[in-house]
């Protein structure tokens, strides 16, 4: 993992390439594979990473942490779907973004701070 001086010289480095979405396209066989799922899951749950969830919401910003950190935004329309067996319910999720917030040892441009003068103006929106 780059430290914060590495990922801004890359950064800059790379400013004006233009950039391309990563597709991330899951076959299903394998997301239907549970000796998989269980595998990938152990693998994150080993690393020891807890995430907290919150709902968006124009005042999220003042609970948000004020400290280095992982964040990610994650889309989950109201679509549900029914099944007759279980799992009786399926409500898809589809990750948005996934990025790396506040500088190293210090607490400029946090996740609070980010979210409360660039994200939550589009809480609500389309």
């Amino acid at each position: 993992m780059a430290n914060d001086e590495e990922f801004n010289l890359t950064l800059q480095k790379f400013r004006d390439v233009e950039t391309h979405p990563i597709h991330f396209l899951p076959s299903v066989s394998r997301l239907i594979d549970g000796g998989h799922c269980q595998a990938i899951s152990k693998v994150l749950h080993d690393l020891g990473a807890k995430w907290e969830r919150a709902l968006a919401t124009p005042t999220l910003g003042e609970s948000l942490p004020n400290e280095r950190g992982l964040y990610m935004f994650v889309w989950c329309p109201k679509l549900v779907l029914e099944f007759d067996g279980p799992p009786h319910r399926f409500q898809p999720t589809w990750v948005l973004y996934v990025g790396k917030a506040g500088v190293e040892g210090g607490t400029h441009d946090t996740i609070r701070q980010r979210y409360v003068s660039e994200y939550a103006q589009y809480v609500g929106g389309d």
